[in-house]
């Protein structure tokens, strides 16, 4: 069964209070840019600590659960050789966590766009979005399934049909207490670039 999933999130930090100075536009760029970076750094901390989007533990892997990628099925003794930190063919993540190592090159896929920098004399706008590589969104949906399909290697074969756990991480966390932890920690870096710890940012 299919699960929808996050491909991209869309942050914006909106300041009205406490503007005090002057604020150029190569400021306010380089603020945005640093928040994005301090989100995507969140993102990966969290996954590495074993927390999935929604706050809760990731299940961990285990030999018994086969898998596959967009390049077809993964003999389930490869998945024995990941989880014991050695490399298979498309998953180079023998370093991270157990319950990581199938995102393969997703942590070095992530990236950030600036959607909108904007000033006016009430407020301060600046917003990012935050996505993956393309050629990673195949596998990041595959992983949030909760059923997988293989015919077998080489796609031949009868089609087996198999639970397996979703694992969902990319995005800004959505359980409400952790995700206000998320987003404070990238309205400070924010804040601090500009020139502003005294003043106050809120997320749209």
């Amino acid at each position: 069964m299919a699960k929808a999933v996050k491909i991209s999130e869309q942050v914006e930090l909106i300041i009205n209070k406490g503007i005090d100075k002057v604020i150029t536009r190569s400021k306010l760029i380089t603020a945005t840019n640093a928040a994005a970076n301090e989100a995507i750094n969140i993102i990966r901390e969290r996954a590495n600590q074993g927390i999935d989007l929604n706050g809760k533990r990731f299940p961990k892997l285990s030999e018994k659960e086969p898998f596959q990628y967009s390049y077809g099925f993964q003999k389930r003794t490869n998945l024995a050789k990941l989880l014991r930190g050695k490399r298979t063919t498309a998953f180079q993540a023998v370093k991270a966590p157990n319950h990581m190592r199938l995102t393969g090159q997703m942590f070095s896929a992530m990236k950030f766009a600036l959607s909108g920098v904007k000033m006016s004399a009430r407020e301060i706008i600046g917003s990012f979005l935050l996505t993956l590589k393309s050629d990673q969104t195949k596998k990041i949906k595959w992983l949030a399934a909760t059923t997988g399909a293989t015919r077998g290697w080489g796609g031949r074969g009868k089609k087996t049909v198999y639970s397996k756990p979703s694992r969902v991480w990319f995005g800004i966390c959505t359980s409400a207490a952790r995700r206000k932890k998320e987003l404070d920690r990238i309205k400070k870096v924010f804040l601090s670039k500009l020139g502003l710890s005294t003043g106050t940012a809120r997320v749209k």
